[in-house]
């Protein structure tokens, strides 16, 4: 009953933050007795910078415009609030989301946790991106990401965001700060986009001080997630009825999820034993905070272009990695075969620094390692040790810092030294 209660309170809207979470919060508050954290719950209901701001880091919101029209925004934490928390020429790193969700995935688990306050505090200028399509930007000069007779706005891939997102987002920072360089930081799909970037604008190499690879996808040979196996045969059906029902974005942020969290996923609900039994991604949640699960999926999923998990399943289906299949025709007239070409990575020849575990189910550790063996530049691999670590406790974990933040802080102290 309390969760029918909070969602007729709410309905499914886009960009910006929630014009019901005033609503929601008081609703909570009144039901719910203070029985939830309120951090938690703020958590979950504010947007990024807001939930910057909430634990006293400076914040700053930049927006770029891409040569094709998306117009991007990036969240930036210029310096620390404990430690080297005064402003400077500080080192650029920028860090790029997984899939379906935002920049929230280097700050949710709090300042304690979370990779880009950690950053921040060890003396970097923080930079997250948020790829085209996201809850951060979905906007465009001309193009209407709602208007469903008309998907031009959805026509993309990981490729694009790769090759136009990740160059204008660079530029932009190196330009601002007047820097040749920066450190790149790329989770699971935010890994995937640097690969395209490096094969396809193999110039952005130079730019580039060293790489951080969070489990990123690529290759997907040894794939074990059953369900991503199970539907990727699919894909051009999926695809087809899709674009018929009008429909080009997959799981845009909204309040109903938020809801749900709220109300099913609290420490205080007996759903949350099932929430936690659902394996997102192929995690098992055995390295997560429970407490924390309404902040997460208040945060995600965050959008994407149904064409992008299209691209994912192109690359089980043909065990390969390699350019989005427009058809034949369409293959013949953009790349100039009748068969989509690989992305060649030995263009990549900044030195990368891969981060990944032996239990992920989605990035298969073997399918790390052949994708280090494709890149031109030298590469270190970080393995995580514990066996119960796996893809979105990259984002998620609770033991993050202990994990491999000290990894790659030392992977990006070892590049600055080359």
């Amino acid at each position: 009953m309390r969760l029918l209660l909070i969602l007729c309170c709410i309905t499914v809207t886009w960009g910006g933050p929630s014009p019901h979470a005033d609503l929601v919060q008081k609703y909570v508050e009144a039901e719910y007795g203070g029985r939830f954290s309120n951090n938690i719950i703020a958590d979950a209901l504010t947007d990024v910078p807001g939930l910057i701001s909430r634990y006293n880091y400076p914040v700053e919101v930049h927006t770029v415009t891409t040569p094709d029209g998306y117009v991007l925004q990036m969240h930036r934490i210029p310096h620390g609030r404990d430690r080297n928390n005064r402003p400077g020429n500080k080192t650029a790193v920028f860090l790029q989301h997984g899939m379906l969700s935002s920049s929230a995935d280097y700050v949710i688990v709090g300042p304690e946790n979370s990779l880009a306050y950690r950053l921040a505090e060890e003396g970097y200028d923080v930079w997250m991106g948020n790829a085209r399509g996201n809850y951060y930007s979905r906007k465009h000069t001309h193009l209407d990401p709602d208007d469903r007779s008309n998907l031009d706005f959805w026509r993309f891939s990981w490729e694009e965001i790769g090759s136009i997102d990740m160059p204008t987002c660079i530029d932009y920072i190196l330009d601002l700060k007047g820097h040749k360089k920066l450190h790149f930081v790329g989770f699971s799909q935010g890994g995937t986009v640097f690969l395209v970037m490096g094969a396809l604008r193999p110039e952005y190499s130079e730019k580039i001080i060293s790489f951080q690879g969070l489990a990123p996808a690529s290759y997907f040979v040894n794939n074990e997630y059953g369900f991503i196996k199970a539907i990727a045969p699919y894909e051009k059906v999926l695809m087809v009825l899709a674009a018929d029902a009008g429909i080009g974005e997959f799981l845009g942020r909204s309040n109903i999820f938020t809801a749900l969290g709220i109300a099913a996923c609290s420490d205080q609900s007996f759903l949350q034993p099932l929430c936690l039994a659902v394996p997102i991604l192929g995690n098992s949640f055995q390295r997560l905070n429970a407490t924390m699960l309404p902040a997460y999926i208040g945060h995600a999923p965050a959008g994407m272009s149904i064409r992008q998990l299209a691209h994912y399943g192109q690359s089980i289906n043909n065990k390969s990695f390699r350019r989005y299949d427009l058809g034949l025709a369409g293959n013949m007239q953009n790349y100039g075969q009748f068969y989509p070409p690989e992305y060649d990575l030995s263009g990549i020849t900044c030195p990368s620094y891969i981060h990944y575990s032996y239990r992920d189910k989605l990035v298969n550790y073997r399918d790390v390692e052949l994708m280090s063996t494709k890149l031109g530049g030298p590469v270190t691999m970080y393995p995580v040790e514990d066996r119960l670590f796996t893809h979105l406790d990259f984002c998620w974990g609770v033991d993050q810092v202990k994990m491999y933040h000290g990894n790659v802080l030392e992977g990006m102290r070892l590049a600055e030294n080359l």
